[in-house]
């Protein structure tokens, strides 16, 4: 088709979970908790066309000034960025998303199963039965797989993102 869609990584990870999965459901996994302190907050500065003056916008993890519930937020770093804005409200989503792109990549972890179409970047699944890493995970890349040896396989990159 001629039309492309584009939607939110917000609206995404709130997606209700495609399907749960049980250890018995796959072939391999591993997961690498990053141990990356949490950032308080993003401050985007940006300059102001019509005032000639730099501009700030900062977003707070701590009051939820995002709309996004962090797992864990202990940090007090503040990161700050100079990027084009045409305006406030611009500046201020992309601080929103510098945010969530610092936050949001905490545990991370990698599957491998047998042929799952489910299992598609984008979707968000349940693990149980994995101890602490049970909970919500997001899909951020899949590959799928036909071979002679294997069968249909589904390997998987994601991320948790809620218990």
């Amino acid at each position: 088709g001629s039309k492309m869609t584009f939607t939110s990584a917000y609206d995404l990870e709130d997606r209700k979970e495609s399907l749960t999965i049980a250890p018995g459901d796959i072939t391999s996994y591993d997961f690498t908790d990053k141990g990356i302190d949490p950032v308080a907050s993003a401050t985007v500065k940006h300059h102001d066309p019509k005032t000639v003056k730099v501009v700030e916008a900062k977003v707070d993890a701590k009051t939820n000034a995002d709309q996004y519930a962090y797992n864990q937020i202990a940090g007090v770093d503040e990161k700050q960025i100079r990027v084009k804005a045409t305006n406030q409200a611009q500046a201020k989503v992309k601080a929103k998303a510098a945010l969530h792109k610092a936050n949001s990549p905490q545990i991370e972890g990698n599957l491998s199963m047998p042929g799952n179409t489910l299992m598609i970047a984008g979707n968000c699944v349940r693990l149980s039965g994995f101890g602490k890493m049970d909970g919500k995970w997001f899909i951020e890349e899949s590959t799928h797989t036909v071979s002679r040896s294997n069968g249909y396989t589904t390997s998987v990159r994601m991320k948790k993102i809620s218990k």
